[in-house]
């Protein structure tokens, strides 16, 4: 079984990063009382979460790919793996910091020069979606530590994350920080167990319970209790993710393994790097609040600016 192989994952986390921007927009919009709707209800309430859970999954499933392939020492792990994490990070930042400042945006990146510089590294937070990342170089740093311990990478990069997850929540931290970073070490365990995972979910009976649990639980929590709390993104998280497996399971091999997301769609780590800030430049610069497709538009246009920035930044250094 091929499982999440690259071109399925990316186009996974292409579908994700998209519908985050649309969670984000649906949130801001009902917020502030623009849009209303049971669509924009649905990712308000559940796009985000679910997105970034399928995100942490598949960056697990990935790097437990890429270093059964190829083993990393620490410093190398940092260089190559870290390093393309951190540098559109760093990119995004920079320039959204100076546009700030062109547009004399209210934000905390443009209060002072040390907080536009702090900003620009990541230090101080001018995006609400920034705890993202950070969650994700930690997840990046378990797994860059687990990997010198040989047999126990699973199980280490799990400790380590459940610590976190446990201070997180001792330290008072919003549900958001921690409740997805589970599905991190889960995605290492789904490509280590994947010649036994997968032909199970295409057994007849799995797909049939997770669909069964997965009506109960929305009618149940939803319809009856009218319960929206991180207990129920938790389980509707992993149904999806069953159920998403289970789709998965049923692709013929190689699929897709010929097919290169276009330019647009193979900016989604920069999309979801662009969206937020351009939806505070939407309101705060420009006193608006865009239609929808303007407002993906724009987002498109700022990933595949990013994307290019960062490509032709340091393609000097990839040849």
């Amino acid at each position: 079984m091929n499982g999440f192989s690259l071109p399925i994952s990316n186009f996974i986390k292409c579908v994700a990063c998209i519908v985050i921007a649309l969670h984000h927009y649906s949130q801001f919009g009902i917020d502030k009382e623009y849009i209303s709707g049971p669509i924009y209800s649905v990712f308000r309430s559940v796009g985000g979460d679910l997105s970034v859970t399928l995100f942490f999954l598949l960056s697990g499933y990935g790097l437990m790919a890429s270093e059964t392939k190829k083993h990393l020492d620490f410093l190398d792990f940092m260089k190559k793996r870290f390093w393309r994490l951190l540098k559109p990070f760093w990119i995004a930042n920079i320039v959204f910091v100076v546009i700030y400042w062109l547009f004399g945006t209210p934000n905390i990146a443009t209060t002072s020069l040390s907080n536009a510089v702090l900003s620009c590294i990541g230090i101080v937070t001018f995006d609400g979606t920034m705890w993202f990342v950070r969650v994700l170089i930690l997840l990046y740093i378990f797994f860059a530590v687990s990997i010198q311990i040989k047999g126990k990478t699973l199980l280490v990069t799990s400790v380590l994350t459940l610590v976190f997850i446990v201070v997180s929540i001792l330290c008072g931290m919003g549900s958001h920080f921690w409740s997805s970073a589970f599905a991190f070490p889960a995605g290492m365990a789904l490509f280590l167990f994947k010649d036994t995972l997968f032909p199970l979910a295409r057994k007849i009976y799995v797909p049939i319970v997770a669909i069964v649990s997965y009506v109960g639980l929305l009618y149940g929590l939803v319809f009856c209790l009218h319960l929206d709390n991180s207990i129920w993104h938790q389980l509707n998280n992993i149904l999806i993710v069953i159920l998403l497996v289970v789709l998965v399971s049923h692709l013929p091999n190689n699929c897709l393994e010929s097919f290169k997301l276009p330019k647009w769609l193979d900016a989604y780590y920069e999309m979801y790097l662009a969206h937020p800030k351009i939806l505070y430049l939407m309101y705060f610069s420009f006193g608006a609040f865009w239609s929808l497709p303007v407002y993906l538009g724009i987002s498109v246009l700022g990933a595949i600016a990013l994307h290019f920035i960062t490509s032709f930044s340091f393609g000097s250094n990839q040849k």
